[in-house]
């Protein structure tokens, strides 16, 4: 059996790309109410992973292995600017050149997967498949020029990932390498609360929230073997 740990976090702000943010104001109305969209950057992100490998195939050229594990990832975003159109168009305008709303996401899973690779002299290739239906995702919208910030909650959407990596051992117990991964969590409903600054007022919603995420990763890092 195999224990193993990792995570990575970002530093700094990061990117260039814009923010669709998008409310459900009016109760009786399937679409949107309020829209707005700014340039955003990335402010913060985060992962952390604690895994346990059983092995059924475990030898100088091959291993393959049953995997459990729990992980929590973090993504924070700042938007500036841009333009707004609230309740269906009748309000709209372009927004104050700065900070209008920040968004952080959190997803924290137990998962199972299977994870298999092979290597040859000092070079090792690995691929990983996770998966959960026991997601526990969470979100805040602050928005500043409305003095509002909405939270929402939910259990149970489902998580898949895909990971590749390729690695060189620079010491027996110490490698480099460099793993992209596709990951995907579908929409789960749950709680909403919006709290309005300027009045005080706070109303909660049950079931009227979606959260969802899909991403590609890149990292290059250092793994050591205990």
């Amino acid at each position: 059996m195999r224990l193993g740990a990792s995570g990575w976090v970002t530093a700094g702000s990061h990117g260039a790309n814009d923010m669709v943010d998008r409310d459900w104001m009016l109760p009786h109305q399937d679409g949107y109410s309020h829209i707005s969209e700014s340039p955003t950057k990335l402010r913060s992100a985060s992962f952390w992973d604690v895994n346990a490998t059983v092995w059924g195939v475990n030898n100088d050229n091959w291993h393959l292995g049953l995997m459990a594990g729990w992980q929590q990832t973090d993504y924070k975003w700042d938007a500036h600017g841009g333009y707004f159109s609230y309740w269906n168009g009748l309000l709209a305008g372009p927004l104050p050149d700065q900070k209008v709303i920040s968004y952080k996401q959190q997803f924290k899973m137990p998962y199972i997967g299977l994870t298999g690779g092979t290597r040859f002299r000092n070079v090792e290739m690995n691929t990983t498949f996770k998966y959960s239906h026991w997601v526990r995702a969470s979100d805040t919208d602050e928005h500043y020029l409305r003095e509002l910030t909405i939270r929402d909650s939910n259990r149970d959407s489902d998580f898949y990932s895909v990971s590749a990596d390729i690695g060189y051992y620079i010491t027996p117990q110490a490698k480099v390498f460099i793993e992209g991964e596709w990951v995907r969590i579908s929409n789960g409903t749950g709680n909403k609360t919006q709290t309005y600054h300027d009045t005080g007022d706070v109303i909660h919603y049950q079931n009227a929230s979606g959260i969802e995420s899909s991403s590609y990763n890149v990292t290059a890092g250092l793994k050591y073997y205990f």
